[in-house]
């Protein structure tokens, strides 16, 4: 099940999209007004959303993660904590192109 929450005022000051499964929330991607950076709308809808995923039955709230240190800072406010994850990557480009590019390297 998937959903956008949203903080209005005025007009649109931030919103989001979570997608719930089992006993999982995942927040997907979010963003805000520019002209409401600090209003503080963004930290109030992630702990509502947070609040109302537990009030459902999740057991997990997963931020998705975020290589950019500003993200991840503001994910460690609500208490999150980095889980790594392990990529594995098949080269299947001809022989040719990947001799060219061990040759680059």
């Amino acid at each position: 099940r998937g959903e956008v929450r949203e903080v209005r005022d005025a007009g649109l000051m931030a919103a989001a999209l979570f997608a719930t499964y089992q006993d999982r929330t995942l927040y997907l991607m979010g963003a805000y007004h520019p002209d409401q950076g600090r209003s503080g709308a963004m930290p109030a809808l992630m702990w509502d959303a947070m609040a109302r995923a537990q009030r459902e039955g999740s057991r997990l709230f997963d931020f998705e993660g975020s290589m950019i240190e500003g993200v991840a800072q503001f994910f460690r406010k609500f208490g999150a904590h980095p889980v790594p994850y392990l990529q594995i990557r098949k080269n299947q480009l001809p022989l040719l192109v990947r001799w060219m590019q061990e040759l680059r390297t």
